[in-house]
């Protein structure tokens, strides 16, 4: 969504990121090689090859969307996921920081954080209705 987002701007009229990946998330100690050897098996055995491709594209993904002109001057909301903020480890660390920095990619950008895991959609769904309503509301004057 953010690359499209930013490749194409005059077809999007706002944004909703529901605790969306940034576009350095698996940089640093995010990237695969510093998860712990659990994680890395279980994603190894547990993932389609459709995701295992989708994480390999994410460093040449997230250097594109940088790479293009901010979305702005129009809606942004971000629900960030406020559980995971509890994490210390190392890696809870470096994603705990970038789901900070999101909003600095988004200027105008509201950071909603949403008292969830990962799984917002389900385990918040009246968090993401409310975001979308809130950007349609934004919107209807400028609506076609």
């Amino acid at each position: 969504m953010q690359l499209f987002a930013r490749r194409y701007p005059d077809e999007v009229h706002a944004l909703v990121l529901v605790d969306s990946t940034h576009p350095l998330q698996l940089k640093g100690a995010g990237s695969p090689k510093n998860w712990p050897t659990w994680v890395r098996v279980v994603f190894s055995v547990a993932v389609s090859a459709v995701a295992k491709e989708e994480l390999t594209a994410t460093d040449a993904t997230g250097e594109e969307i940088l790479g293009l002109p901010t979305f702005s001057a129009k809606p942004v909301i971000i629900l960030s996921a406020l559980r995971p903020m509890k994490g210390t480890s190392a890696l809870a660390n470096d994603g705990n920081e970038k789901r900070k920095d999101l909003a600095r990619l988004y200027p105008d950008a509201r950071q909603i954080w949403v008292d969830s895991d990962h799984g917002i959609p389900l385990e918040k769904p009246e968090s993401v209705i409310w975001a979308i309503r809130e950007v349609l509301s934004q919107l209807q004057p400028s609506l076609p």
